[in-house]
């Protein structure tokens, strides 16, 4: 009986060794399934839809300095200066000699009076007092190009001389002294800010 009890002990003690080697698959765990709450029923209501009122913006007007109302202007550009977002220039207007109708100055201008390559001045500065004037924020400023002034200024000069070609430059040009030696060919807006300023010059 006892050698039962011993073969019994030494069987189990061998049991828990191999089961404590082996690595048991973890247990399964129940699965559980979620319910969701039905939706409450859908009721009708009346939306009423209150419309917010747009903001009142009210944006002050363009300044034009002392624009007469010309569409187009013809003089020099003598100095300029930034009041706060707005560029301003100090015109001193002069009078174009047209070739047919004589001295014209902005009053009588009816389209842009672009000039350029002359080789005896085309111009009268008959009043020396200047004005102020406002470009507007997106003004376009050129400049004449060199491109075609050797054929155009030759001697005896061209037949037909060359078109001329417009380079744009930045408003910081207006601080150069390129700019106060040329003639600058203005245009407005209807509302009276600059549109564009052209700087052109004569032959060399």
């Amino acid at each position: 009986m006892l050698a039962l009890v011993v073969v019994a002990a030494a069987l189990a003690g061998c049991v828990e060794e191999k089961v404590a080697e082996e690595t048991l698959a973890p247990l399964a765990l129940p699965s559980t399934t979620t319910t969701l709450a039905p939706a409450p029923a859908a009721t009708t209501t009346t939306a009423v839809v209150v419309a917010a009122e747009a903001p009142t913006t009210t944006l002050a007007p363009q300044p034009v300095g002392e624009w007469d109302g010309a569409r187009f202007d013809f003089g020099r550009v003598v100095d300029d200066d930034e009041d706060g977002i707005y560029r301003t220039i100090e015109f001193d207007r002069y009078s174009l000699q047209h070739p047919t109708i004589g001295l014209v100055d902005a009053a009588g201008f009816s389209e842009e009076p672009l000039t350029y390559w002359w080789t005896t001045q085309p111009y009268v500065n008959n009043n020396p007092s200047t004005r102020q004037f406002v470009l507007a924020p997106n003004a376009e400023i050129l400049t004449l190009s060199d491109e075609g002034e050797e054929a155009a200024c030759a001697d005896p000069p061209a037949a037909i001389p060359p078109p001329p070609v417009w380079r744009g430059v930045d408003v910081s040009f207006l601080d150069t002294r390129a700019a106060r030696n040329s003639i600058a060919i203005v245009t407005y807006a209807p509302s009276g800010a600059i549109t564009r300023l052209r700087f052109s010059h004569g032959c060399p």
